[in-house]
């Protein structure tokens, strides 16, 4: 399959860190879809846009 024809395919590139806070550490994430990228503060934001993004597609390609 090459990915670059094939319309129903999507590359999510995830980025995961964590950012020093006093003695703590934060959690943050982002991901680039294209040309877009979008960042989170928590993974249950991360996964709620993961999950959108995936059933908006999976919903909307043909059978």
């Amino acid at each position: 399959m090459n990915l670059s024809q094939d319309e129903t395919a999507r590359l999510f590139v995830l980025r995961v860190w964590y950012e020093p806070n006093g003695s703590a550490r934060i959690w943050r994430a982002s991901v680039l879809l294209g040309e877009r990228r979008r960042y989170f503060l928590s993974p249950l934001d991360l996964m709620v846009f993961l999950e959108e993004e995936v059933m908006t597609r999976h919903l909307s390609a043909p059978d």
